[in-house]
């Protein structure tokens, strides 16, 4: 196992983030695949709280949570989004999640 590094991602980094993101899409079959600038847009959102994970040096994982403009008095929720690059998935994945939860949480309960 390698050892594995967690911390905020940057804006400069987008391209190695969407290549994470994409390959986890494609290896879920997912029908599109996320543009570059989308990517690049969340990672500058300062609304965003965002994480990656690094084996060596390369951007394994990546999961971001925030909490969308206020639905209603009846539902209050957050989204949350985690991707770890299918090479990765047994290390990274569930901790990744576990993350996002815990992100997610903060946003509800403060």
């Amino acid at each position: 196992m390698s050892e594995l590094s967690w911390r905020k991602p940057r804006v400069e980094e987008f391209e190695a983030v969407t290549a994470v993101v994409n390959a986890s899409e494609r290896r879920d079959r997912l029908p599109e695949v996320t543009p570059a600038d989308e990517v690049r847009h969340d990672l500058a959102d300062e609304d965003v709280d965002a994480i990656v994970v690094e084996s060596d040096g390369r951007i394994t994982g990546y999961s971001y949570a925030y909490l969308p403009p206020e639905p209603g008095r009846e539902q209050h929720f957050a989204t949350l989004f985690a991707y770890v690059h299918p090479d990765w998935r047994t290390e990274v994945g569930d901790r990744l999640v576990a993350w996002a939860v815990a992100s997610g949480e903060v946003f509800l309960v403060g």
